[in-house]
């Protein structure tokens, strides 16, 4: 396993509506200055724009990001030598690209 991520934590959910997505459970936020802020309700991790249809499963594939980043994260750290190095490169670039190293 890598280092943890620094994104927010998971799990995420999509709202009813279907364009925003939240952090649950509720997570402490900090300012730019480093303070913590009190939470009174979830922290809104994204806000898909209205796209016709694709909206709600935009919405879907962002809140699934923590989920896919931990299996695609164990995956890697366990993978034999049966996975062609090609893919796991490209594995080991997407949680690069995901950490935003």
């Amino acid at each position: 396993m890598s280092d943890k991520p620094k994104h927010t934590p998971g799990p995420w959910e999509r709202s009813k509506a279907g364009s925003r997505v939240f952090a649950t459970p509720l997570v402490k936020r900090r300012t730019g200055s480093g303070k913590v802020l009190d939470d009174t309700g979830p922290a809104l991790v994204a806000k898909v724009q209205k796209h016709g249809l694709e909206t709600t499963p935009n919405a879907n594939l962002i809140a699934a990001a923590p989920d896919l980043f931990d299996a695609l994260d164990s995956v890697v750290g366990v993978i034999d030598q049966t996975i062609p190095e090609e893919l796991l490169a490209e594995c080991r670039a997407a949680l690069v690209k995901a950490r935003g190293e």
